[in-house]
C-alpha cells in the first residue's frame, strides 16, 4: 500500500503543508476551519504520519548535498569547509556538486535520493527546475540567495547592513568622493550591497556620484579592470568600496601596478576572506559569519529531515522566509590611506 504524503494532504485540504504540519504538530494557532479541512483529508487520505516518518528513515541515506555555483570564489572553498564540519558534528557526510545553474542539480540530487536534505548556494536562475524541486518531499535549505520561487528559508549576511557599515568607516576616515564597485547587474546581492552604500553617503549627507559607480562580476580581474574607468575623471575618488573582497584585491593590485600609491586611496571590500588577512596592504572588509550561518542552516536543515517536512522551512502560505545575521567591520590598513595630492581635494 502506498504511503500518502503530506503534500497530497496539503492539496486535497487547499492548504501549504507547513499548514498541515502546524496542524497536526499543534505548534502554531491555525484557525478551526482549516483544522477541521486539514483533519479531514487526513481521514479521508488514511494519511499517516509516523508510518510515513518511519518509511522515509529506512531509506535515509545520512548525506546531505551542497550544490555550488562555481568554486572559484574563495568564499565557496571556505563554505565547503564549514557545511562539512558542522554536518560531520551530526553524523552527516556531504555531497558536493559545482554547476552553473545549481537549480539542475539539485533536482537531479533529489531525484536519485542520494540524500536526506539539500543546502543550495547562490542559485538565481532555474525558474522551470524550481518547480520541479518544490514538489519532492526533500528538505532544502539556501545560503545567501535563491530563486524566488524556491519554497524555503535563505540563510544570509545583512548585506545592506554591512555595506553600509563599511562605507560610514570610509567616511569617518574623512571621505567625501567614494567610489563603489557593485557586482553583476540584476543580482540581489550586488543590490543590497549598493543600497546600503548609498544609505551611507546620504545619511551623511554625501553626494553620491554617478561616475562613481562601476560594475564588476565578483573576480579579482574585474576590480583590476575598472581603476582606469574610474580615475579617468578630473577629481578621481580617495576611496573605493567594493562589493566582495576579490575585487577589492584586484583594485589594490591595480593600484600598485598603475603607480598609485595604495596609501593614496582607501579601499575596503566584503566577505572577510582568509585571503584578506595576507594581502598588502591588509584588506578592510566586513566579515560574513560564515560559522553562524552555517550552524543555523544545519540545524534548521536536520530539523526539517528527522520530521520529514519541507514545510517546516517556508512562511505560513509557503512563501521564502529570509534569516538576517550581521556581519562584522574588520578594520586593515587598506582604510588608513592619506588623500591624493592637494591639488585634487
Amino acid at each position: 500500500m502506498a504511503i500518502v504524503s503530506m503534500r497530497q494532504v496539503a492539496d486535497k485540504a487547499g492548504v501549504s503543508t507547513a499548514t498541515v504540519s502546524r496542524v497536526l504538530n499543534s505548534t502554531t494557532a491555525v484557525s478551526e476551519q482549516v483544522q477541521i479541512r486539514v483533519r479531514q483529508a487526513v481521514e479521508e487520505l488514511g494519511y499517516e504520519p509516523s508510518a510515513a516518518a518511519k518509511s522515509l528513515r529506512l531509506r535515509r541515506s545520512g548525506m546531505l548535498g551542497l550544490v555550488l555555483p562555481s568554486l572559484r570564489n574563495p568564499f565557496f572553498p571556505d563554505l565547503i569547509a564549514s557545511v562539512t564540519t558542522v554536518a560531520a558534528d551530526r553524523g552527516y557526510g556531504v555531497l558536493i556538486a559545482v554547476s552553473e545553474n545549481p537549480t539542475d542539480e539539485v533536482l537531479r540530487m533529489v531525484r536519485s535520493s542520494t540524500v536526506d536534505g539539500i543546502v543550495v548556494v547562490g542559485a538565481t536562475s532555474g525558474r522551470d527546475t524550481v518547480a520541479g524541486v518544490n514538489e519532492i518531499n526533500v528538505p532544502i535549505v539556501a545560503f545567501d540567495r535563491a530563486p524566488s520561487q524556491l519554497r524555503t528559508t535563505v540563510f544570509s549576511v545583512d548585506n545592506e547592513l554591512g555595506a553600509a557599515t563599511v562605507t560610514q568607516h570610509l567616511i569617518s576616515k574623512g571621505h567625501s568622493r567614494i567610489a563603489h564597485i557593485s557586482g553583476p547587474r540584476g543580482l540581489g546581492v550586488s543590490e543590497q550591497r549598493a543600497r546600503g552604500f548609498r544609505r551611507a553617503l546620504e545619511k551623511a549627507g554625501l553626494e553620491d556620484y554617478p561616475e562613481f559607480r562601476v560594475f564588476g562580476d565578483f573576480t579579482e580581474e574585474s576590480g583590476f579592470a575598472v581603476i582606469d574607468q574610474l580615475f579617468d575623471v578630473a577629481q578621481p575618488p580617495t576611496a573605493i568600496f567594493a562589493a566582495n573582497d576579490m575585487m577589492a584585491i584586484g583594485v589594490l593590485s591595480a593600484l600598485k601596478v598603475k603607480k598609485i600609491a595604495p596609501a593614496g586611496v582607501a579601499v575596503a571590500g566584503f566577505d572577510g576572506l582568509t585571503i584578506s588577512r595576507y594581502v598588502s596592504p591588509r584588506l578592510t572588509t566586513y566579515r560574513q559569519p560564515i560559522s553562524e550561518l552555517t550552524m543555523l542552516c544545519i540545524q534548521q536543515l536536520l530539523l526539517a529531515v528527522e520530521a520529514q517536512d519541507p514545510g517546516m522551512l517556508c512562511g505560513p502560505h509557503d512563501e521564502q522566509v529570509t534569516q538576517l545575521l550581521p556581519g562584522q567591520l574588520v578594520v586593515g590598513e587598506s582604510s588608513d590611506g592619506v588623500f591624493f595630492d592637494k591639488d585634487i581635494l
